[in-house]
């Protein structure tokens, strides 16, 4: 039975042909310097790191449109998002979270 969330089905891209995929973005702050570090909760956890947010934005959408590329190319199922909720009770330090709205070609 597939996972029920407060965002639907953990499946929904299969099922709705639809997907709310999250750009999450956090800060670090080490030796006196902060870094913003951004990731696809549930894809990767290679983080794309910039001095500034915008950059850092601007990356992981770069690197978020890669990914979905190479799932719908391999024909991989897409693993289950978490919610904006979820997100920022799991991880520390949350700066930005957005969200890349995937729809299946008919």
């Amino acid at each position: 039975m597939p996972r029920i969330t407060c965002e639907g089905k953990a499946d929904a891209f299969s099922e709705t042909n639809e997907l709310k995929m999250p750009l999450v973005i956090i800060y670090k702050k080490e030796d006196g310097l902060t870094e913003f570090h951004g990731f696809v909760p549930g894809i990767t956890n290679r983080n794309c790191i910039s001095k500034t947010k915008e950059a850092c934005k601007a990356e992981l959408t770069t690197l978020a449109k890669t990914l979905v590329a190479e799932y719908v190319k391999n024909k991989r199922p897409f693993p289950f998002f978490p919610t904006k909720t979820e997100i920022m009770k799991d991880f520390e330090n949350v700066v930005d979270v957005s969200f890349i709205k995937l729809t299946k070609s008919k």
